[in-house]
């Protein structure tokens, strides 16, 4: 089954696509160099909040970061001020949610202090940023489905979902309730449907980047048998492979599940994916045994009547659970 890396192939569509209107804009006077430096700090800010944050709002933060970067060019010999400003506007086309119109007349009196006077530029442009507009429309319905859906239960910590696949098509009422939820949550089934869970997921994650929106924060299930298959486990992770994801979306396995495939998991957790872990019956109470799940799990999940519940009862990033 293929798997797409949606954040990152749309973090390095538009990496691509700003690359081009600076060109088509500054002609002779692009610099690839001085560019790409500040593309890609755009990029690791706008995308995947990875710097420290000089505002609370990741709108002003990415701003203050690509300023930042627009400052060091200021200083740097043969650099001219209007292809500085030229830089500045094509950041806008999201920050100020301009369309191609306006980048076009906002940038026109630096090109003529650059002599720039080519008007085949301006179709070029406008042809890639109505590119960029339809791709955005069609993230807003990607991997939309009439048979499968997410639902967000809220946690009793803030900004914290449990997200679980539901599926709305018919089963023939040959087979019992139990009959459907045994497959439809054990075996190979169990694992193919994270494909479609994690896409959903990080389709709803990158909307949200899209409106500037870091706050989010989601718990989905994880199927510890893919560990034991090597093909089947790269392309399930594929998916959620980079920063923002691994920070936001948390794989929920069981004590037990993390004691079989320890070894397994904490290289995952090493390389930077986030896990949290439900407690069950072969908790065994003791310093050692709760130092280790506080220090290693991004949540503790726990049911609410746990006779163990009171080990963790301190610990603030305890979900309760019914």
């Amino acid at each position: 089954m293929k798997s797409i890396n949606i954040i990152t192939e749309y973090a390095n569509y538009i990496e691509k696509s700003y690359i081009k209107i600076a060109k088509l804009l500054l002609g002779k006077n692009y610099s690839e160099e001085d560019f790409s430096n500040i593309i890609s700090v755009y990029v690791k800010a706008r995308y995947y909040d990875s710097f420290d944050r000089k505002s609370k709002s990741p709108y002003f933060n990415t701003k203050m970061y690509v300023k930042d970067e627009l400052s060091k060019l200021e200083n740097k010999d043969g650099v001219l001020e209007p292809v500085l400003s030229i830089y500045n506007e094509i950041f806008n086309l999201e920050q100020s949610n301009y369309d191609a119109k306006e980048l076009i007349n906002n940038t026109l009196k630096y090109r003529e202090k650059l002599k720039l006077s080519s008007e085949k530029y301006v179709d070029e442009v406008t042809a890639i940023c109505d590119e960029i507009n339809k791709k955005r429309k069609e993230i807003q319905k990607a991997f939309a489905s009439k048979d499968f859906s997410c639902n967000y239960k809220t946690t009793n910590l803030y900004k914290v979902f449990n997200v679980s696949l539901d599926y709305s098509f018919s089963i023939p009422k040959l087979y019992s309730d139990f009959a459907v939820d045994k497959v439809y949550t054990t075996g190979v089934i169990n694992e193919d449907k994270l494909f479609v869970e994690y896409h959903l997921i990080t389709c709803r994650l990158l909307n949200e980047i899209l409106s500037f929106d870091f706050s989010n924060n989601y718990i989905v299930e994880f199927t510890c048998s893919l560990l034991e298959k090597a093909n089947k486990v790269k392309n399930i992770f594929n998916i959620i492979d980079n920063d923002i994801c691994k920070e936001k979306i948390s794989l929920k396995i069981s004590l037990s599940e993390f004691l079989e495939y320890k070894n397994k998991i904490m290289d995952l957790i090493n390389d930077g994916y986030s896990f949290s872990i439900m407690i069950d019956d072969s908790y065994e109470d003791s310093l050692e045994s709760k130092k280790i799940i506080t220090s290693i799990f991004k949540y503790i999940i726990i049911k609410s009547t746990d006779k163990n519940i009171d080990s963790f009862k301190e610990c603030s990033n305890l979900i309760k659970v019914k």
